[in-house]
């Protein structure tokens, strides 16, 4: 009977052994599958990882994708569904112009309602040049002359500007950039670059003006003209999309941005008319405009381009892309897109009513303050209740009814003065 329990209780443990050792084995297995320190380290250190492999931690961020990242917001999803349906309804056919932008007459295209623009900086040559990417076809701007662009002219009354500025001293310059175009910053874009298809240890970045690893890009949003996202719903849709972008970083030496950010426009903004500088091919695109002296071809055509925009229709009385400035919207669309929180309304004061007739009675026998008149809005002084035409002023200086024997109620301080107790 004893060897029988012993045999039990053996038998118990390595079970229990075994047990033990596969919880391990899954949690070692999970910890390699999301790039955590597997080696011997229950916890994920993706920073560990990145050093010992060059492989970034935004790769582990999961469910990101814009196909997957409104699963769990049923109304949001929907949005986003009807919202992409009506804009490629209301998306014109995409047009480009092949020119040298240092040279080209912005002017005669007019003005629009979103503007972006992706430069060629000086960073982008820097890190290309450390890569040994061939650099013939990239010759870099200075930001000097960037800022010559008369962007101003494209600049409607009320218009968007997104401006590529990179992950350096285009954060600066670039806020600069906004300021001599007439816009103000509103907003900054985060590109979070991923690297799951290309990673090593080595370091590409321009060590000589970099203390970090720069796995990121900015895009500035500027703003100009006085548009109210709470009024103003025929041209902007506000808190649809966030500020960040996670996506792969393109192949190295390329300076391609995300697609994304096309998308995240268009449901902001409700202007159709929207042109991009120093777009490429891959730039082309349904309802935008592109220039760039890397495009292959030019295919503008002003007449029929403007003939877009003609008349006030909008979605859903125009279900085309021709006819009216703005996309336009449904009640489906309405009821899901979110709100800006309704701002209270400023109370007016209420000034106590004091009879004047009987005004000694009223008085405690304590000082009592006043509000003097250098404390109030001059402009808007009150009615005195039951004296018609007379204000507290009027009353202040004994005016308007008021004896004489009362007409210093109050002194230099602005304290009632028919009280004994008061010196």
């Amino acid at each position: 009977m004893q060897n029988q329990e012993s045999q039990d209780k053996k038998t118990e443990d390595q079970d229990n052994q075994k047990k033990k050792t596969q919880k391990q084995e899954v949690l070692i297995n999970t910890i390699k599958a999301d790039g955590g320190a597997y080696k011997g380290c229950p916890k994920n250190d993706y920073c560990l990882h990145f050093v010992e492999t060059g492989e970034r931690p935004q790769n582990f961020i999961r469910d990101y994708e814009e196909e997957k990242r409104f699963l769990d917001y049923p109304k949001l999803n929907e949005l986003i569904k009807l919202k992409n349906e009506v804009l490629q309804k209301r998306a014109t056919p995409s047009m480009w112009i092949q020119c040298d932008l240092k040279t080209f007459d912005l002017s005669v295209l007019g003005k629009f309602d979103v503007i972006l623009i992706d430069p060629p900086l000086p960073e982008y040559y820097r890190r290309a040049k450390n890569l040994g990417v061939d650099l013939t076809p990239f010759i870099p701007w200075t930001f000097e002359e960037i800022q010559n662009l008369r962007v101003d002219l494209l600049a409607d009354t009320c218009c968007f500007l997104f401006l590529w500025v990179g992950a350096g001293e285009g954060l600066d310059k670039g806020r600069q950039l906004l300021k001599n175009w007439t816009f103000r910053r509103c907003e900054d874009i985060v590109w979070i670059k991923t690297n799951k298809r290309n990673f090593s240890k080595k370091s590409y970045e321009d060590c000589d003006n970099s203390l970090l690893q720069h796995t990121k890009e900015h895009c500035l949003v500027g703003i100009k003209g006085a548009v109210k996202r709470g009024v103003d719903g025929h041209f902007i849709h506000a808190n649809i999309d966030t500020d960040v972008i996670v996506s792969e970083e393109p192949p190295q030496g390329s300076t391609e941005k995300p697609e994304e950010l096309y998308r995240i426009i268009e449901r902001f903004c409700m202007g159709r008319k929207r042109i991009e500088l120093f777009g490429e091919d891959r730039n082309k695109r349904a309802g935008w405009l592109t220039l760039g002296n890397n495009l292959s071809n030019s295919n503008f055509n002003y007449e029929r381009y403007n003939n877009f925009f003609k008349g006030d229709l909008y979605y859903p009385d125009v279900q085309g892309y021709e006819g009216g400035r703005y996309v336009g919207c449904t009640p489906e669309i309405e009821n899901l897109r979110p709100r800006s929180p309704t701002k209270v309304q400023n109370i007016q004061p209420i000034i106590p009513h004091m009879n004047i007739n009987n005004i000694n009675n009223q008085i405690p026998n304590i000082p009592m303050m006043v509000p003097f008149p250098n404390m109030m809005n001059m402009g808007n002084l009150y009615p005195i209740q039951g004296i018609p035409g007379q204000t507290h002023i009027d009353m202040w200086n004994g005016q308007g009814g008021m004896n004489n024997s009362n007409s210093n109620l109050i002194n230099n301080n602005g304290i009632l003065n028919n009280n004994p107790n008061i010196k």
